[in-house]
């Protein structure tokens, strides 16, 4: 009985960890959608626009990320146009892309919420 019981902790562990590792890769992929979104001109403030650009994630993004935004926003945008990072953990993964009264919400929370509501 015991062994049964070792046997179904160690698998209960490894399901545990495949799906960190799963919901990190997915985490990532969202993020690196929004950058590409907005690194394609998506929805944000007018060109030439002073206003400051916010993007939301569950973690801290890669330094490489971070200049990929920086590069895109100065370029979409304008070069004076700051960029801040910000963390916030309810929004699951991915990153939420705020420009004025535009956004782009690639969280993992808004795309479980539109999967659920369109049952």
């Amino acid at each position: 009985m015991s062994f049964l019981l070792g046997v179904l902790a160690v698998q209960a562990v490894v399901g545990l960890a495949v799906v960190y590792a799963l919901a990190r890769v997915l985490d990532r992929m969202l993020a690196d959608l929004a950058l590409r979104t907005l690194e394609a001109g998506g929805p944000v403030l007018p060109p030439g626009s002073q206003g400051e650009v916010s993007i939301v994630s569950r973690r801290p993004l890669p330094k490489a990320m971070e200049e990929r935004a920086r590069r895109a926003v100065a370029k979409r945008i304008s070069p004076e146009a700051g960029v801040r990072f910000q963390i916030d953990r309810r929004i699951w993964g991915g990153a939420v892309v705020r420009a004025g009264d535009q956004v782009l919400d690639f969280s993992l929370k808004d795309r479980v919420t539109k999967a659920l509501s369109t049952r």
